[in-house]
Parts: structure tokens; C-alpha cells; sequence
């Protein structure tokens, strides 16, 4: 087939896409590298929380997607482009709990502003789950320099 043929045939099928309302995207965004975003839709619910200003039922149905999501454990994991396991660490206060790069880059996790980690490729730390409210569930980021998309919670809970 010459290269005329083949952009005709492309063009077709992105009207043919676009006329029965099908999101390009999609089909595009399936040609990225193997770590294409797998985020399902609850966990992009998740780790985008309402605003200030959002309903008392909004605000509520955020936090049982949050209690729905919660994993107990002693680790959190940071995989590739900061996909974090679990999204949602249950831990006891006053307990230490070990965040693990399993990333080929350095990462920085950050709670709050005093409790920022830089983690080079492969590296473990354990920090004491000592934040400031018992029983509070805290947002954190992951290489970001803002809490507007969260990259998971710690909930500190007996």
C-alpha cells in the first residue's frame, strides 16, 4: 500500500470514531509505554478529594470510598510513576511503618510539610506513625509540589 492510502485510511477511521462519538483518546492513549495509567475509577475518585467548598454528601461519600479502600498493613509501596500500594495504609498510632522505592528513580513523599521522604531507586525507611491527630487519615503526594491530586492516604487508626 503507498502512503497516501494508509493516511486515507487513517483519516476515515478517525471520522468513522468521531461520528459514532467514540473518545479518541482511548485509542491513543492505549499506544503509550507499558505503564499507561491503571488507575480504575474509584481510585481516581479516591485520590482526588472535594474541594473546601464541596457538599456535606460529597464530602462524605469521599471519605467511605476512602474507609472502602483502607488496607491495613506495616509497608507502603511506590511502583512506577508513583503508583503507590496500597492507595490506602491503615496503621496504628505510635507504630513505625516502612515506605519501599521499588521505582528505578528517587521519589519524595510528602504528608506535610515536616514530613517529607526522599527515597533513592530500591531504598526502605521506616518513619514512627506520628502525626499530628490520632485517629485522622492524611493525604499524601508523591513527587508533586501541591495536595491538589493525591497520591494515596495513611490512616492512623488503633
Amino acid at each position: 500500500m503507498r502512503k497516501t492510502n494508509i493516511s486515507k485510511i487513517i483519516i476515515i477511521a478517525i471520522f468513522v470514531l468521531l461520528l459514532i462519538n467514540v473518545p479518541i483518546g482511548i485509542y491513543l492513549y492505549s499506544l503509550d509505554d507499558e505503564n499507561k495509567n491503571t488507575l480504575t475509577d474509584t481510585e481516581i475518585y479516591l485520590l482526588n478529594p472535594p474541594q473546601q467548598n464541596a457538599s456535606v454528601t460529597e464530602k462524605k461519600n469521599h471519605e467511605i470510598t476512602v474507609e472502602n479502600n483502607t488496607q491495613e498493613g506495616t509497608a507502603l509501596y511506590i511502583g512506577k510513576n508513583c503508583r503507590m500500594f496500597p492507595l490506602v495504609l491503615k496503621v496504628p498510632p505510635y507504630t513505625e511503618f516502612s515506605i519501599k522505592n521499588t521505582d528505578t528513580r528517587t521519589r519524595t513523599i510528602s504528608f506535610t510539610k515536616k514530613m517529607t521522604y526522599r527515597l533513592r531507586a530500591g531504598q526502605e525507611i521506616s518513619i514512627f506513625a506520628q502525626f499530628p491527630n490520632e485517629n485522622a487519615t492524611y493525604g499524601y503526594t508523591c513527587d508533586k509540589p501541591s495536595q491538589t491530586s493525591l497520591s494515596g492516604y495513611v490512616v492512623i487508626s488503633p
